[in-house]
């Protein structure tokens, strides 16, 4: 089975591949460019949603022979209580079906927040805190397949976790089709 995926992150593409294989067996994952078509930083589940949505349909339509797209969407949505960073996971087969799932959320610190609601992005939010949070070089490097979670959990949720919770919630779609009707 070929299963396009709409990042060329790693830790996106291990998530997807993590499932999809221990799902269907013999997987092959094919990551290629997409826009989001929401901001850099989605502000609202909503955003972040739609944003996996776009990802997703542009990696179907690129990759031939895929079964399956697959978007990955990081976001940030506040409440009453705080900013919470989560991710989002849109899955969308060839007759246009579109299961959606999420991974864990936490809440993020206010000196993250106040930054993010003045417009910032996520990632250079954190590499500017670095050294605040006395974060190593070894911790920067990781960010990419870490993860703001990660980072934040000192490793007990990194974001291939973080993504493949959200996989796994998604497939629920494609899994138990008669429940939704499809």
């Amino acid at each position: 089975m070929k299963v396009a995926v709409g990042s060329r992150n790693k830790a996106k593409a291990d998530a997807v591949k993590n499932v999809f294989g221990s799902v269907f067996g013999d997987v092959e994952v094919v990551p290629v460019a997409s826009d989001s078509k929401v901001r850099p930083q989605p502000m609202s589940d909503d955003e972040a949603i739609d944003g996996a949505i776009n990802r997703a349909r542009q990696a179907l339509e690129k990759v031939d022979g895929a079964e399956y797209g697959v978007g990955l969407e990081g976001a940030v949505e506040e409440n009453k209580h705080g900013m919470f960073l989560g991710g989002w996971v849109a899955i969308i087969n060839r007759n246009e079906i579109i299961g959606m799932g999420g991974s864990g959320k936490m809440e993020l610190p206010e000196s993250v927040a106040e930054k993010l609601r003045k417009g910032e992005e996520l990632r250079p939010v954190i590499r500017n805190l670095s050294e605040a949070w006395h974060l190593s070089s070894e911790e920067l490097d990781k960010l990419e397949t870490f993860g703001t979670l990660g980072i934040l959990t000192k490793g007990l949720y990194p974001r291939v976790d973080e993504f493949e919770d959200a996989v796994k919630c998604a497939l629920s779609r494609f899994l138990s089709k008669d429940k939704y009707g499809d």
